[in-house]
């Protein structure tokens, strides 16, 4: 006699969800159409009960929007649980997970942007920490790409190491964009000229002098280190910028009486700013 073999309740759901993924691999317009139109029934059937409201809407963007907030609600109701099934799913299936995640990104390029901007602010300290492991496991070839965007980027570099540098002294109505193009014309000038050109603070940031377009002159490397941060020094030709030629709200208070003294002494040089102020 043939034994009856009985399932647990758990084999009985798992045997129904493989007949049910079979039919709609088969046909899935199939199972489409039969979903949306039990959908349609049961909803009629809702809307004649009185239950729910049919809300006609003027445009596709107001249909649009009014969906988007029913599904920032439920999301918000339930984020939990929505959160944890996601976190169940990708490690069930974490190859279709890292496709589904990558056409959301390029569908929403900006607002991943936005959220990834906001989550860095809201965990510096987590995102320092990851980048520190991250930099000592991979360190040499951290380096390889630093010296290659260096070598393509190099007025980019200079100005970044600048900033660094001097970022105490950098003036709040600087301009990175001018500043940018004054590094830049250092570097086309060195490659044009083959004689080295380095950007220069009129005022040495040393004795106070703000990091500021104004503030900045492309000189000769050589010229430039003559200087020795001289906060005094004279331009020797016509062309080339000295402390005079910067504006007054950019002067120093320490040295301000003494540049206005020697300005006084002068009355008859040529200053680009001294009738304006």
């Amino acid at each position: 006699m043939r034994t009856k073999k009985y399932f647990s309740k758990q084999e009985a759901r798992d045997g129904r969800n493989a007949i049910l993924r079979a039919a709609y691999a088969a046909n899935p317009q199939k199972y489409r159409d039969n979903l949306n139109e039990r959908r349609a029934k049961k909803r009629a059937e809702l809307v004649a009960a009185g239950k729910i409201f049919r809300v006609k809407y003027s445009t596709a963007e107001e249909r649009k929007a009014a969906r988007k907030k029913t599904i920032a609600r439920y999301y918000q109701k339930h984020r939990r649980k929505i959160l944890s099934a996601t976190k169940e799913y990708g490690a069930k299936n974490p190859e279709r997970a890292r496709v589904n995640l990558r056409n959301w990104r390029i569908r929403n390029k900006q607002r991943y942007r936005d959220n990834e901007r906001r989550w860095i602010k809201e965990n510096r300290d987590r995102v320092k920490a990851t980048r520190k492991r991250s930099y000592l496991k991979h360190a040499e070839k951290y380096r390889a790409n630093h010296r290659k965007w260096t070598k393509a980027n190099r007025h980019r570099a200079y100005l970044h190491v600048s900033l660094r540098r001097e970022s105490i002294r950098l003036h709040p109505e600087s301009n990175k964009t001018a500043m940018l193009a004054i590094y830049s014309s250092a570097v086309s000038l060195t490659r044009s000229t083959g004689i080295p050109h380095s950007v220069d603070h009129l005022i040495p940031v040393r004795h106070g002098g703000w990091h500021h377009q104004d503030n900045l002159q492309v000189l000769e490397s050589k010229m430039n280190h003559g200087k020795h941060a001289n906060p005094f020094w004279l331009a020797p030709h016509m062309g080339i910028k000295d402390w005079r030629d910067v504006p007054r709200h950019l002067w120093p208070e320490a040295l301000t009486p003494e540049y206005s003294r020697l300005i006084e002494q002068n009355k008859g040089v040529s200053i680009r700013w001294d009738t304006a102020a």
